[in-house]
């Protein structure tokens, strides 16, 4: 799990994102012709159960990896239903 939390973090990073706080809240400016617009992002995660559950750390409403600490999500528990209706969104630049 920490490997892919870092795998995260690192496109993140790449892609020009910065978080507003140490490890979460990321946002990007992006400039067009007509407007410069912020994007914000930050990550859910649903519940962890089960044998998986040793593997995070949650603190408040904040979730991570225990094995990297560059990344928290944001726990948040209808997400098991947002899970079933999601949608793959490229946010990489445009060339």
């Amino acid at each position: 799990m920490g490997c892919r939390s870092q795998r995260i973090r690192t496109v993140l990073d790449e892609l020009g994102y910065v978080s507003a706080t140490e490890h979460y809240l990321f946002s990007r400016t992006v400039r067009t012709d007509h407007a410069t617009l912020t994007l914000r992002s930050d990550l859910m995660a649903s519940p962890i159960r089960g044998e998986l559950a040793s593997r995070v750390k949650i603190k408040d409403k904040r979730i991570r990896a225990t094995t990297y600490d560059g990344l928290h999500g944001q726990l948040t528990p209808e997400e098991e239903f947002i899970e079933d209706e999601a949608m793959v969104i490229d946010i990489s630049p445009v060339q």
